[in-house]
């Protein structure tokens, strides 16, 4: 026992000399951890999961022994970016690191913070609340491909996309409320850019047990290049994009009236699809996407490989119960051919379907990216 108490002794000491009296242990139990930080590391599997459970308990600093730097950063950049249901961290972090005598090194990292600290529990307790809400609906229809065309279209419904936001940001200010860029702004404000659509995404289709995750990268279809974020999914082992944010179709007419439509054009695409409109960065590692099988339009039989009027007619004719009508051409010379004769020529006009629907007026925009026309009275 003698023995003993020396070993403690001296690595209480060592202990003291490396980390600092603030360090001193309150409880034997403490005392004995403290011991062995000097003999063994975490493993990365171990780092990550006990930082996953500090996180999700709302705490405010994050510290490690024998730890370096590279480690907890990259642990803590995984985890936030598989995670975004920690909607109350902005992504940035503060650390200190101190190497003590005998080389033991402490790290501590700061997370940054989007909303106060102290009323994080509140908030999450919210957004769970909301969020199970959804997911108790969801769970209620038959496919992982109807639950994420319903998610899609919840988010989409109830969710506006915050311009004012977006100039903000594109303009590098500092001075702004960034929940619009969180899946709280999205799922409880209602109000977000690209980066809170797809973070709400994938924390609902997570939940329900889909494989979702976010690529970030830039955007070009509208005629200006700026940062932009989407998501990927997988359904029976294929893996698609979906775009939500290019998905709530905002348009306003020449007489200032603006409306707001849920669209699927980005709904479950291939790679070749998505790159016709967005670069993705070059450090990211997307999946591959290049099935159709779940593609919106094709699934649900909207889907036109070659343009005719009457085949058009037809397809506009099956949907005209819905909130919008679309159609998907087979090719860039098909969406093209269609555009010309229906829009260029007043052919729209001419739709039996449209003619006879009891409608005046029908409203419509093209996109010529995703080959998707789509109509709305």
């Amino acid at each position: 026992m003698k023995i003993l108490k020396k070993i403690l002794i001296i690595a209480a000491i060592l202990i003291l000399i490396d980390f600092g009296f603030e360090l001193i242990t309150t409880s034997p139990a403490d005392l004995i951890m403290d011991i062995g930080s000097l003999f063994d590391s975490m493993s990365a599997e171990e780092l990550a999961e006990d930082m996953n459970s500090r996180l999700a308990s709302f705490e405010v600093e994050l510290q490690y022994r024998r730890v370096d730097t590279k480690t907890v950063t990259t642990a803590f950049n995984t985890l936030t970016a598989e995670h975004p249901e920690y909607f109350w961290l902005d992504g940035s972090y503060s650390f200190t690191f101190r190497r003590g005598l005998f080389g033991i090194g402490c790290v501590t990292l700061t997370p940054g913070f989007v909303f106060d600290a102290d009323s994080v529990p509140e908030l999450n307790a919210e957004f769970t609340l909301r969020a199970d809400g959804v997911i108790a609906e969801a769970e209620t229809l038959d496919s992982d491909y109807d639950r994420a065309l319903f998610i899609h279209d919840y988010l989409a419904e109830n969710c506006s996309y915050d311009f004012e936001l977006r100039e903000l940001i594109v303009s590098k200010s500092e001075d702004f409320d960034r929940s619009g860029t969180t899946a709280y702004g999205c799922l409880i404000d209602g109000s977000a850019v690209c980066s809170g659509y797809s973070a709400a995404y994938q924390v609902l289709l997570n939940r329900l047990g889909i494989v979702c995750g976010r690529l970030d990268g830039e955007s070009f279809g509208s005629g200006e290049t700026v940062a932009h974020e989407w998501n990927y999914i997988c359904l029976d082992g294929e893996y698609y994009y979906v775009d939500l944010t290019w998905d709530d179709l905002q348009t306003s007419t020449s007489a200032g009236e603006f409306s707001e439509h849920v669209t699927h054009s980005y709904f479950c695409i291939s790679e070749e699809e998505l790159l016709r409109g967005r670069t993705i960065n070059e450090d990211a590692e997307p999946p591959v996407c290049v099935s159709d099988k779940y593609n919106y339009h094709r699934y649900e039989g909207y889907y036109l490989e070659s343009y005719s009027l009457s085949e058009f007619s037809r397809l506009i004719s099956i949907q005209l119960r819905n909130p919008v009508m679309e159609v998907k051409l087979g090719s860039e010379a098909e969406y093209e051919k269609a555009c010309a004769e229906l829009f260029g020529n007043g052919g729209i006009a001419n739709v039996p379907a449209l003619r006879y629907s009891g409608h005046r007026s029908v409203w419509h925009v093209t996109s010529d990216d995703s080959y998707v026309i789509t109509l709305w009275f």
